[in-house]
This record gives C-alpha cells, sequence and structure tokens, in this order.
C-alpha cells in the first residue's frame, strides 16, 4: 500500500475535479452540435470552448505539477 503526502492527495484530486469539468464541456459542446445554427447557439459554442481551453490549460498545469513534485501523472 503506497501511502501518499496531503498535497499528493488535494493535487490528484484537483486534477480529477478539472478532467470532470473537461468532459463536461466536451457533453456540452457535443449537445450544441445537434441544435439548430443561430446567434444564440454560435455563442453557447464560444462560451463553452473558452471554457474547455481555460480548464485544458489548467489541467495542464497542474499535471506538470505533479510531475515535478511526485514523478507521476494522472
Amino acid at each position: 500500500m503506497e501511502i501518499k503526502s496531503i498535497a499528493e492527495v488535494v493535487l490528484e484530486r484537483h486534477i480529477a475535479r478539472i478532467m470532470r469539468r473537461c468532459d463536461s464541456e466536451r457533453a456540452m459542446l457535443t449537445l450544441i452540435d445537434k441544435l439548430q445554427p443561430s446567434e444564440y447557439v454560435e455563442g453557447l459554442r464560444l462560451k463553452h470552448t473558452e471554457n474547455l481551453v481555460k480548464h485544458s490549460a489548467a489541467l495542464a498545469q497542474l499535471q506538470d505539477e505533479m510531475r515535478e513534485k511526485f514523478g507521476r501523472v494522472l
């Protein structure tokens, strides 16, 4: 059984939470793609694309931090 530091567990949970957010944004984009084209739908697509980019960047940063501190990535 591997014993982890509190910092490692907190970082793992934060990474998992952001991964779920990315999955949620991807799911929203999939649903948006099924809607009839309109100005409103384009606004939704833009908003959720921006959110996905933001969460993906945060995820990459946290994974780099995990790699630096603990030598592994989720």
